[in-house]
């Protein structure tokens, strides 16, 4: 048997598609999967053991085609489509799979004429189709977790795949980092300033974290220096060529947009990370340190919580709105 899966989407998005994947090779380890990713993404699959093999997508006509092209080669017995844009839903459609699924998530805002367009073609040229009407499921109390979801799609083909699949942290050890004690990763990212937060804020979120006496390391993304003038003025700095894995500094430290390989690392071995949700709340969901995520007021935070919670990760959960953030999140770290 052969099945594709098409995740080209974000880091997070294959992440919560991983527990799918491990699934189908625990019911048959001779099912052979191959995976269509982006260039977001590539990153997380190209080290997990149970892909045969990777299809990269990159932003371009002509790689789509060649794509393309490569999967209607390959015959499958199932193609499931997880992705929420255009181009695996229509490499879905194009490709010569005998049985095509696709997952189609309607939008938060307007439900009644979204994914419209998506849900005819579906319907003509889709063998099976789960569409999630996320904001009545929220309503009605209803599980909607992404993968929640994916599982459910998987079984509309008679497959007998258990849903209790944890995926523990796979990636491959090029560093040995050596900390003379526990420390806290606070992701930087822009999502941390809002209208509800600033600047000053985190500053004095780092100084009441600093009573704790466990040390502080700042890792930073390519919209963190515009965020954060007066953090990147008041600490020292750390690129990817002065990363030394030897001993970490005792001082707060801002990493500054590591590669990906240090960065995983780095919070493998931490104890407490905090960040906004993003993509780094689902790399900590696979080591065994304690995470605190602070969501956006003003995006369906509560929703955003049921649907992109850490795959069997219990987490600290907060709302930028929360007048007592910093003591909340201060006390979240023993």
């Amino acid at each position: 048997m052969k099945i594709c899966i098409a995740r080209v989407d974000r880091m997070g998005d294959m992440i919560l598609t991983l527990p799918i994947i491990k699934g189908l090779k625990l019911i048959d380890k001779t099912i052979i999967i191959h995976v269509i990713a982006s260039e977001k993404n590539y990153k997380i699959v190209k080290h997990f053991n149970y892909i045969d093999k990777i299809f990269l997508l990159k932003n371009s006509n002509k790689n789509f085609f060649s794509i393309l092209n490569k999967i209607r080669k390959e015959n499958y017995d199932y193609f499931y489509n997880f992705s929420p844009n255009w181009s695996g839903f229509f490499l879905g459609i194009l490709s010569k799979s005998k049985i095509k699924s696709t997952l189609i998530l309607l939008s938060r805002y307007n439900k009644n004429f979204s994914k419209i367009t998506r849900r005819v073609l579906g319907d003509i040229f889709y063998n099976f189709k789960v569409v999630i009407d996320r904001f009545t499921a929220f309503q009605n109390n209803e599980n909607f977790h992404q993968t929640k979801v994916m599982f459910s799609l998987i079984k509309r083909n008679s497959f007998e795949i258990k849903e209790d699949v944890k995926i523990d942290y796979f990636f491959p050890s090029k560093y040995k980092i050596v900390a003379k004690r526990d420390f806290c990763i606070l992701h930087l990212t822009s999502r941390w300033i809002n209208k509800y937060y600033d600047e000053e804020n985190f500053i004095d979120l780092i100084i009441k974290l600093q009573q704790k006496k466990i040390l502080l390391y700042l890792t930073s993304d390519e919209s963190t220096k515009f965020k954060f003038k007066k953090i990147f003025d008041k600490y020292s700095i750390i690129n990817n060529d002065q990363f030394s894995n030897e001993k970490l500094s005792d001082e707060i430290i801002i990493f500054d947009n590591l590669d990906f390989d240090k960065w995983i690392e780095l919070i493998k071995v931490s104890k407490y990370v905090i960040a906004p949700e993003c993509g780094i709340l689902h790399i900590t969901s696979l080591c065994e340190n304690h995470l605190t995520v602070i969501y956006d007021a003003d995006y369906f935070p509560e929703m955003m919580m049921h649907e992109y919670a850490p795959w069997k990760k219990p987490y600290n959960k907060l709302i930028f709105n929360d007048e007592e953030l910093n003591q909340k999140i201060v006390s979240f770290v023993q």
